[in-house]
């Protein structure tokens, strides 16, 4: 009993997955959306929605998630004007677009332990970080959600030669890229973007995905139900899983089944 260890794996039995989050909202973004969807490159807009004066609408196809309505300094507002910051936001965005929101960038980056209680009762499943990793590991605790590096990083495209070529047994990986699409503009460096969707971009073995997308999947992964031996196993969410047993053997599980291994 308990020979068998299993291991997620992205929809199709992929093992990667490469995601971006831009922030504030610019014209510009404009600009980034046709380049990835020229690349089929998929990703997450954080807006302020006292700012934004552009059509919403534009984004279609991608997430959209919030940044704060007026993008305080949070670390030195209180309690009640951060949650009003994080809540008219949602509020606002949620009635332009008709869709639940659930995420968010920390404006500045600056959050603490009472933030991420706010952002958790304010109804968000996720607080994207600007803490670079460097690295590929699949997020544990999303109120910190550590992108691997913002597009202006040095190693930007050695990062993404290695994520492309490594070999993945165990463990998925993902590629995460933030920054903001108005730095595009005032660097005059476009192409700098469209080199990475392009590098990236049409791969068989990389799933493109929003934030909230790669959330609910692996949230789906976590919520299937095992036997105490783990050769059966339920489903009990809407999504289809993915998963490896012992690295090798490869299965996926549709919603409301209850499979054998």
């Amino acid at each position: 009993m308990g020979g068998y260890r299993h291991y997620v794996r992205f929809p199709q039995g992929k093992k990667k997955v490469f995601t971006i989050s831009y922030d504030d909202g610019n014209i510009a973004d404009l600009k980034m959306i046709d380049i990835m969807n020229k690349y089929g490159i998929l990703g997450t807009f954080n807006l302020n929605m006292s700012k934004f004066p552009e059509d919403i609408t534009k984004y279609e196809g991608h997430e959209i998630a919030c940044h704060g309505y007026e993008h305080k300094f949070w670390g030195i507002e209180n309690a009640p004007d951060t949650m009003m910051d994080i809540i008219r936001d949602r509020f606002e965005m949620e009635k332009a677009t008709g869709k639940i929101i659930r995420g968010m960038a920390y404006p500045y980056g600056v959050y603490d332990s009472w933030t991420l209680d706010l952002l958790k009762n304010s109804g968000l499943v996720y607080g994207r970080t600007i803490k670079s990793t460097h690295d590929f590991s699949v997020p544990s605790d999303w109120m910190q959600l550590h992108p691997t590096c913002h597009h202006n990083d040095k190693e930007l495209m050695k990062l993404a030669d290695k994520f492309i070529n490594e070999n993945v047994e165990k463990k998925c990986r993902m590629f995460y890229v933030w920054g903001h699409s108005y730095e595009f503009v005032k660097d005059n460096n476009f192409e700098l973007f469209e080199n990475l969707c392009k590098t990236i971009g049409g791969r068989s073995d990389i799933w493109y995905a929003t934030n909230i997308q790669i959330f609910d999947y692996l949230n789906a992964y976590n919520r299937l139900i095992w036997s105490v031996d783990n050769t059966m196993v339920h489903n009990p969410t809407a999504l289809t899983v993915y998963f490896s047993i012992n690295f090798k053997d490869e299965y996926n599980i549709k919603p409301g089944e209850t499979i054998r291994i």
